[in-house]
């Protein structure tokens, strides 16, 4: 049989039959489109950070000439990489849903893949998924943002006032040394050394006299009571978050179980047809 033949004979079993593939078609349809309509709708939005952000607080400014104080804290801490290195920790955002009656609820914070590969140097973008008709999806990712940031600064807190105090203490013992020998003004190493046979491994503090190690000891004290009472200022928002983008591909979804309908019911007509061919039944 010609090919023009076999098109021909196709069409004609289709146009035959074609009131069953219409009709197969608008019930898997019509399944579909119910099922979009009871089924859950999921939306995301994203909110979008700068990724080295201004970190200002005023309890420092005065000290940032000190070495004391710049060398021990910025090689030891540092807010904005607090926040980032747990902005998409589990624990933590299950606990901020916990704690704003969310925990049982389909929710989650991700960033994609191609954001990343798009260099975007200045900002990243963070995303969160959720049913909009349980959930604003928009202010809850701005709270989780304001949760975070309260959560990393008292981390921050700690980790100064920790690394102060540590600092502060090794002083005191220096201190406490020096006023035992009665080191008041700063010496040369060459002269404590000639001077005192007692075993000192460290030394290089207590030359400075106590005077000198008092003031620095009075200092920290004093920013230790700063970083208590201070508010760290962190400018994080590149762009709030956005209207919610509805991702459950309700119109992809019921396209293919249209198409699922209707390739079963070609098949079916074409079945048929050979069950006709072979005479097995009479349809």
């Amino acid at each position: 049989m010609p090919k023009k033949t076999h098109i021909n004979f196709i069409i004609k079993i289709l146009l035959k039959r074609s009131y069953l593939i219409i009709l197969t078609t608008f019930i898997f349809a019509s399944c579909g489109y119910l099922y979009s309509t009871i089924a859950p709708k999921i939306y995301e939005t994203k909110i979008s950070l700068y990724k080295s952000p201004y970190h200002a607080n005023s309890a420092f400014r005065e000290y940032q000439e000190n070495s004391v104080f710049r060398d021990t804290m910025t090689k030891h801490t540092n807010l904005s990489n607090i926040f980032f290195e747990r902005i998409l920790s589990e624990d933590i955002f299950n606990t901020f849903l916990e704690k704003e009656g969310f925990k049982d609820y389909y929710l989650s914070i991700y960033q994609k893949k191609w954001d990343s590969e798009l260099n975007l140097k200045e900002i990243d973008i963070y995303y969160l998924k959720y049913n909009k008709d349980e959930v604003n999806g928009p202010e809850l990712l701005n709270k989780y943002i304001d949760y975070l940031l309260d959560v990393s600064k008292k981390i921050y807190t700690v980790r100064i006032i920790d690394i102060l105090e540590a600092e502060a203490n090794k002083l005191r013992q220096e201190l406490r040394i020096a006023k035992a020998l009665d080191i008041k003004e700063p010496i040369s190493n060459t002269t404590f050394v000639i001077n005192n046979s007692q075993d000192v491994t460290n030394f290089d503090g207590i030359v400075s006299g106590y005077i000198i190690l008092g003031e620095k000891v009075a200092s920290i004290d004093k920013l230790i009571d700063l970083v208590k009472k201070q508010e760290h200022e962190l400018d994080l928002i590149f762009d709030k978050s956005s209207s919610p983008n509805n991702i459950s591909f309700d119109n992809i979804l019921i396209f293919f179980i249209s198409m699922v309908g209707f390739f079963l019911s070609v098949f079916v007509v074409f079945l048929l047809e050979f069950f006709k061919k072979k005479k097995l039944f009479n349809i």
